[in-house]
């Protein structure tokens, strides 16, 4: 079993080379700060499903020779290690429906701490596995297994009652989806992703919108299922058109699959902090929390990096999703 360690020196000599490093970049849609360690994978077995006294955790160094098969959608999930470093964010980050397309007004974030996310988001068998349901619109049994689970809010993932106080806690319900992954791999610091995490993570080295290094729309075509290129279609139909099977698409720079398109994906954040209370009470339910990534029926400009959609962290629809990130470092 594996635990989650803080490693600051690590981390401060990271942030050192990263800062030398954006210092002899241009910002002309070359890379800033420091590629991540894209050789070190956290593999958790679910495969004995929500039965399962534990869930197995492993390491890999390298990709596997075949690649990555079936079986990491839906019987395994697979992070992959994100080494702290710095992105560029618009200055004022545009909010659905509202998206700007000014791309000269940006500041710099910086990411303090390497962390791990998920190569692909959830799949609706491994949401499945974990809690023995299947809250999916799209749930044609032929081609529902590998498709990104949808229609789960942000209190199904973190829980109704500890996992909304973030960010004045980091604790899950029991009986959430953290809540049970968590107690069974051991693993406290499996979460969902910040606001800056999720985009360091989408931008992969660029200051482009998109995850291939472009800023043309037409990008969408081959990194993600979106409204022009087959989204729009009946929930019984086959993953050739909905929402498509995870890891269809071209991945970005840093090998993560599906950031853009598919389903919005839920982010740790309160899109106003000040409005999260401070101990249990019903009106948590309603604080609205950020989702990043754009949808399946959404447009091109709705799937930049820099946009950014909020809903009440109680509501699931056919098009919020979840992709998990694993905080800290790990040693055996």
């Amino acid at each position: 079993m594996f635990r989650v360690v803080e490693t600051r020196a690590v981390i401060v000599h990271l942030v050192a080379i990263v800062c030398a490093m954006s210092i002899a970049c241009s910002a002309a849609g070359q890379s800033i700060g420091q590629k991540p360690l894209a050789r070190d994978f956290v593999v958790i077995d679910i495969s004995g499903g929500r039965e399962a006294a534990n869930y197995p955790v492993s390491r890999l160094t390298a990709l596997p020779p075949e690649g990555w098969t079936d079986e990491y959608k839906t019987d395994k999930i697979v992070l992959a290690r994100i080494a702290a470093g710095v992105f560029q964010r618009r200055t004022s980050i545009p909010e659905y429906p509202y998206i700007s397309t000014n791309a000269n007004d940006t500041t710099t974030i910086r990411v303090k701490e390497s962390y791990y996310v998920g190569i692909f988001p959830i799949t609706q068998r491994q949401w499945e596995l974990v809690t023995g349901k299947r809250p999916s619109s799209f749930r044609n049994d032929d081609a529902y297994a590998m498709r990104p689970v949808e229609s789960v809010s942000y209190t199904m993932i973190r829980g109704d009652r500890e996992g909304t106080l973030y960010p004045f806690s980091r604790s899950v319900d029991a009986d959430s989806f953290l809540g049970m992954l968590r107690a069974k791999t051991g693993l406290q610091g499996l979460d969902l992703p910040t606001e800056n995490k999720w985009e360091y993570a989408c931008h992969a080295g660029n200051t482009s919108q998109y995850g291939n290094g472009s800023d043309d729309p037409v990008s969408m075509l081959d990194l993600g299922r979106y409204r022009e290129n087959s989204g729009m279609a009946d929930k019984t139909c086959s993953a050739k058109e909905g929402t498509a099977e995870v890891g269809k698409y071209q991945p970005n720079k840093w090998g993560i699959y599906d950031m853009q398109g598919g389903v919005w994906e839920w982010c740790l954040d309160a899109a106003d902090p000040d409005h999260v209370p401070r101990r249990r009470l019903p009106l948590s339910l309603d604080v609205n929390r950020i989702l990043k990534g754009g949808h399946w029926d959404a447009t091109s400009d709705m799937c930049a990096a820099s946009v950014r959609a909020m809903r009440s962290g109680s509501i699931g629809w056919d098009v919020s999703g979840v992709r998990l990130v694993l905080n800290g470092a790990m040693r055996k």
